[in-house]
């Protein structure tokens, strides 16, 4: 996000009104956010314990999902910084779908392979 940042030409200077002009704090905001956002997930899948996990996957995708896509929405027009946040979030959110989908199709085999036999 920092070399984004760097690319873009200065909110002060005069005649920059345009779209996708980062501010001159957006990279810490962004930066805390991201913070914020990684320890949310980390607290709700809990990677060192396997119990329950699809049921905090699917916790995890529930919220991180629709804050993925407000965040981007809200930001159409903003800058670079932002929309690379963005995309961060976009792939968070679909690697989490991908692996609630996996998880699912695995717990489905084991309860219903175990009842077969």
């Amino acid at each position: 996000m920092n070399i984004m940042l760097q690319r873009d030409p200065s909110p002060l200077l005069p005649g920059i009104t345009m779209y996708g002009v980062n501010s001159l704090p957006e990279l810490m905001t962004e930066a805390v956010l991201g913070g914020f956002e990684t320890l949310f997930l980390i607290l709700v899948l809990r990677p060192w314990s396997y119990d329950r996990s699809w049921i905090r996957l699917t916790i995890a995708t529930v919220c991180f999902a629709p804050w993925a896509l407000a965040a981007g929405i809200a930001g159409m027009n903003s800058g670079s910084v932002y929309a690379t946040h963005t995309l961060w979030r976009l792939t968070i959110s679909a690697i989490l779908s991908l692996i609630l989908i996996i998880s699912g199709i695995a717990a489905a085999r084991r309860r219903f392979g175990a009842n077969a036999k």
